[in-house]
């Protein structure tokens, strides 16, 4: 009965949706501590300090931030479990990034190629997207798409001036006033 009610009044929450919000954040959080294993309690307390996200008011009745207990139950569904991490010489239970591998490829978009750091020029697209004029490209057919030969300047093909909006011919009047008249 209490389910029905939840749903009827949005309050329930969607398991698959939570799941893959709590891989998404998780991923961010091993993406920005730049560790490959974190303490469960770490990890928890990284949740909680994210804004608009539920970790920090997760219990149903209660509204308590979530709990170690909590996020493993969450994790249990994809195959991750809390075993014992040591970190500089402490051990806890914790994660592996490794441990959310699987996880992250299936469930969660990749995330975008990091460029090189030692870079310091950032990559550039190129417009002429790898042709060049030695090399024309080619119909499916096998037809050459660009014609060479072709090639004719503007004065070659007849063009007898350029003209203003009111007609008069421009070409003729020295475009170059120095700024001294």
């Amino acid at each position: 009965m209490q389910k029905a009610i939840a749903a009827l009044a949005g309050t329930e929450r969607d398991d698959d949706a939570i799941g893959v919000m709590l891989l998404e954040d998780i991923r961010q959080i091993f993406e920005d501590d730049g560790s490959d294993k974190l303490f469960s309690e770490n990890l928890v307390k990284a949740l909680h300090a994210l804004e608009e996200r539920p970790w920090s008011e997760w219990g149903q009745h209660q509204r308590k931030p979530m709990s170690k207990t909590h996020l493993a139950g969450l994790l249990r569904p994809f195959d991750i479990r809390p075993t014992t991490v040591d970190i500089a010489s402490t051990k806890a239970k914790g994660y592996h990034k490794a441990d959310f591998a699987d996880a992250w490829e299936r469930y969660l978009v990749p995330l975008p190629a990091q460029p090189d750091p030692r870079s310091v020029t950032p990559l550039q697209v190129s417009n002429d997207a790898g042709l060049s004029a030695s090399a024309p490209l080619q119909s499916r057919s096998g037809v050459s798409v660009t014609d060479q030969s072709t090639c004719n300047s503007a004065s070659k093909k007849g063009c007898n001036g350029v003209t203003d909006r009111g007609g008069k011919r421009v070409t003729d009047q020295n475009m170059y006033t120095p700024a001294s008249k």
